[in-house]
């Protein structure tokens, strides 16, 4: 077998390997702004969720200053917005502003 055929076959497979990594682990540019920040998230349901937002390639965090008790009796420390779940807000704000 030639060995350019492996080298080149090699190559495309590590350039891919690696633009998959680095795109998995790119962060929404718009939403790091709001990273480490408390901000208020209002969906477009009138919920509103408030915490210092901690930003990942998956989504982001909404880290409670303090845990909180909710309806079914259990202590939150953080909620979780997911990116298929975008489309669903409204908007995100300072929380000093409100």
């Amino acid at each position: 077998m030639d060995p350019t055929l492996l080298l080149t076959v090699g190559i495309i497979f590590l350039t891919t390997l690696v633009g998959s990594i680095l795109r998995g682990m790119r962060k929404d540019r718009c939403l790091q702004d709001f990273d480490d920040f408390h901000v208020t998230v209002e969906r477009k349901d009138k919920r509103r969720i408030w915490g210092t937002m901690r930003l990942e390639p998956t989504g982001f965090e909404m880290e409670y200053r303090e845990d909180v008790l909710d309806q079914q009796m259990h202590v939150e420390t953080s909620y979780a917005v997911y990116k298929s779940e975008y489309q669903q807000i409204q908007a995100i704000y300072d929380s000093l502003t409100t």
